[in-house]
């Protein structure tokens, strides 16, 4: 068994690999991205303290980069098991670098045994489209008296009552941004006192590792009725 990361190679049966896959979750708790884990644990063997020296400096230095591509070969090179930076969401990190947990014994006379962590997230599967954000408002005015402050020339301003009765308004605004498309606009929550439509406006996604990722659009809808308007904002949906 031999890793290569970018273009370093352990020797043969040098390390072990714990390979482990978590769910990522948005703010409503639904997947969005799986996120591998390769626990590395290995041995480097060189023929005195100095060589092991070298061999772990060159260890340091081919791990110390992020975003190359990780690999688990068998002896004859084929690959086993991969964590490429294309196509995943944060590129392959290696958030614990060689250290070193055991420091006793004849540790660093011929031998130094180490350890690596590294991580990626990719999509998660499904064909599912998962939000990362979801936020609706709903406003309401009008309905009762509109007046104002007239200000006179010789005399202090004076009240004055313009409409006995106004019209009832309301405004519901919202924003989402789907992970990998566009999610869907929800619809206007009065249709029958639409008076102005949707305004959607669309925000370009970003582009990590491959993957086009972060998909935003915002909308608004502008209501107005001679009776009164009575709802709530629309809730973050059920993924499907």
């Amino acid at each position: 068994m031999i890793i290569q990361y970018g273009s370093y190679f352990t020797a043969d049966h040098e390390c072990t690999v714990i390979i482990d896959k978590e769910a990522v979750m948005n703010a409503a708790g639904q997947p969005y991205a799986l996120r591998h884990t390769w626990s590395i644990e290995g041995m480097l063997n060189a023929a005195d303290t100095a060589a092991v020296v070298v061999a772990m400096q060159a260890l340091e230095r081919a791990f110390a980069p992020w975003f190359f591509d990780l690999y688990l070969l068998d002896s004859s090179g084929n690959i086993c098991h991969a964590m490429p930076s294309r196509g995943s969401l944060t590129g392959v990190k290696i958030i614990k670098p060689p250290h070193y947990p055991k420091g006793d014994g004849a540790e660093l006379s011929t031998f130094r045994n180490y350890a690596i962590t590294a991580t990626a997230d990719y999509p998660y599967g499904g064909g599912v489209n998962p939000l990362k954000a979801f936020t609706e408002t709903l406003a309401f005015r009008g309905g009762g008296p509109r007046q104002t402050v007239v200000e006179c020339v010789d005399v202090e301003p004076q009240p004055q009552l313009l409409n006995l009765f106004t019209a009832f308004r309301a405004v519901q605004t919202g924003s989402a941004i789907g992970m990998f498309g566009y999610p869907p606009i929800p619809p206007p929550i009065f249709p029958g006192a639409l008076e102005e439509a949707g305004e959607p406006v669309f925000t370009s996604p970003s582009l990590m590792y491959g993957t086009y990722v972060d998909f935003g659009v915002s909308w608004s809808y502008r209501f107005s009725s001679p009776t009164p308007l009575v709802g709530l904002p629309n809730q973050w949906p059920a993924q499907g």
